[in-house]
């Protein structure tokens, strides 16, 4: 049950994460996947994204974590949806 925690919390963070686009922050404290969890929902089935969603994405693309997680080839697969949740929470994909 922990490695499926584990490889879901992955799968979250990768598809937000290659959906933006900012410069990877150095703080790797606020740079964290599991800080994503509010989106599980919205990546994994047809829920819409919910305001905790929203805000932690802001948050993410505001600390530059957006490009570190870009970058992760294993996130990759979950591009399309990332970018459906950020285009519903009406956050502009930064470029990296």
């Amino acid at each position: 049950m922990m490695n499926t925690k584990k490889a879901w919390l992955a799968m979250c963070a990768i598809a937000l994460i290659i959906i933006s686009g900012e410069v990877a922050s150095s703080d790797a404290a606020t740079c964290s996947i599991l800080q994503l969890l509010p989106c599980k929902a919205a990546l994994f089935s047809t829920a819409k994204p919910t305001t905790k969603c929203c805000t932690t994405i802001k948050q993410q693309v505001a600390n530059k974590c957006v490009c570190k997680y870009l970058k992760n080839p294993s996130f990759k697969k979950y591009a399309a949806k990332a970018k459906t949740i950020f285009s519903a929470c009406k956050i502009k994909i930064p470029k990296c």
